[in-house]
């Protein structure tokens, strides 16, 4: 499709010289209006970047038309003007590195064997964080993610420019490979970050992994988070966030408006059991997702809604499922235990009084240590018509909720405490919500997962996230558009391919 043209008095806010760049050609206005001198300086930076200039120049003719989304690259066009002609520091910004895919995947599956062959080591370093399990599980993920790299092959074109990753708390190694291993493999550089609290984790993990051997550009840092923003955001062009909504808001607060900002945050993901669901196959799930990582996932749910037709059968089910794993709650050292201390102990004492609040509700557990940040899985059981609940526990807290009938159902989706965290939705048996919620612009047929788990289509190679504007998120260019994430596909979209924000909304200012 031809760019449409700009008409002529839009371009006369450009002066002759001004150089244009859109999808990997470099444009220039009026060329020969240039004094010669200006010409020699274009011909040096065209020869810089590797640019044919007869062929660049004559394709358009003389007077090149501004077409609409070519962007100025003004520091270009000062060096024409004036002669002063950095021209590595030109070269470096603008030539376009073609990424040798195939020898990528190569040291992509290279890495992923290392990984599974050294699982011991990294067991070692991770069973102070996170029950055997989740390590396990992690370095399953992370080289299935590695090994399927192909499944994004479109996205690695051309090396982007430098990004910015925070992590988060949970799942150090997979996240490492989500957020920081594989945008380094299409970047510059990535520059990540470790949260406070994993540091010493991630000291002892980035030692099994030799990480800068294996991708000298993939830097981790432990820097006061202040000194890291100082530092990356004067020449980063993307940052990855993963956290809070209100976190997310202060750091986004800090970085130019104009860069890309992929934002994760937090997701209710209720969990919907209707008439005629497998009960076994609904608990197993509940289960997984709700224990995993003693909590600590963005993908556990906040509310477990159920009809009433089949919560006691439920609740019985489940309740006979919990007891029968307390005996492998305790220390994350122990290989046996698949629940184990949560990451930050403080977090006890949010949910001490998060139980304190629903204590009329409780019908099972409670218990929960301080001192060593366990905190053992608990039930609470409240009707659906007496609250929704659409606070997150990060933490192995079964809230049940049961319902009457499909309109109950209906006033727990259509609300604004839910749109701002809509995410994934699970359902085991009847649903018939799926297409109003997905008219209302809650969901995509993609985060309503039918009779499956939602850890099983979690995979690292697709788009992660919900429609809510807190769940996850990508801002550019002063826009946003809630969206699911895949870092790869959106590095591509927004820092290659310069496409502009389609159906979002103008970025509201964050407060002060």
């Amino acid at each position: 499709m031809e760019p449409r043209v700009v008409p002529k008095r839009k371009q006369e806010l450009f002066q002759p010289g001004t150089i244009l760049k859109k999808d990997g050609y470099i444009r220039i206005l009026h060329y020969q209006r240039l004094p010669e001198q200006n010409r020699r300086n274009l011909l040096e930076i065209f020869n810089a970047l590797n640019v044919d200039p007869e062929q660049a120049i004559a394709e358009f003719g003389d007077d090149i038309e501004f077409a609409e989304g070519d962007l100025p690259i003004p520091d270009i066009g000062r060096a024409v003007k004036t002669g002063v002609l950095d021209l590595d520091k030109i070269r470096q910004k603008y030539q376009r590195v073609p990424i040798d895919f195939d020898t990528l995947l190569e040291k992509a599956k290279r890495f992923a064997d290392f990984l599974e062959e050294n699982t011991d080591r990294i067991r070692e370093a991770l069973k102070h964080y996170e029950t055997h399990n989740v390590v396990l599980d992690e370095i399953r993920r992370s080289a299935e993610h590695l090994r399927n790299l192909d499944k994004n092959r479109e996205y690695f074109e051309y090396q982007a420019p430098a990004i910015a990753t925070f992590m988060p708390l949970n799942q150090p190694l997979y996240a490492l490979v989500c957020f920081g291993i594989v945008p380094a493999m299409m970047c510059k550089e990535a520059h990540i970050r470790p949260p406070t609290f994993a540091h010493q984790t991630f000291r002892a993990l980035e030692e099994v992994l030799n990480l800068e051997e294996w991708f000298n550009n993939a830097h981790i840092t432990y820097e006061d988070r202040d000194d890291f923003v100082n530092r990356t955001k004067k020449f980063v062009e993307g940052v990855i966030f993963i956290g809070s909504p209100e976190n997310t808001a202060k750091v986004r607060r800090l970085y130019p408006s104009e860069i890309l900002f992929l934002a994760n945050g937090s997701g209710h993901n209720p969990v919907v059991i209707g008439k005629g669901a497998d009960i076994d196959a609904a608990v197993k799930s509940v289960m997984n997702v709700t224990l995993y990582n003693q909590g600590q996932d963005c993908c556990g749910p906040n509310t477990i809604l159920v009809d009433q037709s089949v919560s006691d059968e439920f609740m019985k089910c489940l309740l006979e499922r919990i007891k029968g794993v307390e005996h492998l709650v305790g220390s994350s050292e122990d290989d046996r235990n698949i629940v184990g201390p949560n990451t930050d102990r403080t977090h006890t004492i949010t949910i001490a009084e998060a139980f304190v609040r629903a204590a009329r509700h409780h019908i099972y557990g409670g218990d929960l240590n301080p001192a060593t940040g366990l905190i053992r899985p608990t039930v609470f059981l409240k009707p659906l018509s007496e609250g929704a609940n659409y606070d997150e526990f990060f933490a192995p807290v079964f809230h049940v909720q049961p319902y009457k009938d499909e309109d109950e159902l209906r006033r727990y989706f259509l609300t604004d405490e839910y749109r701002r965290n809509a995410m994934y939705i699970t359902v085991y048996g009847e649903f018939g919500l799926v297409g109003e919620l997905i008219e209302a612009g809650l969901h995509e047929e993609g985060n309503i997962i039918i009779e499956s788990d939602l850890h099983v289509h979690e995979q690292g190679f697709k788009p992660y996230g919900g429609l809510g504007i807190d769940a996850s998120c990508i801002y550019f260019q002063g826009r946003r558009k809630p969206s699911g994430i895949l870092p790869q596909r959106e590095i591509h979209t927004y820092l290659i391919q310069k496409t502009k924000i389609e159906g979002g909304d103008d970025e509201q200012p964050q407060p002060q």
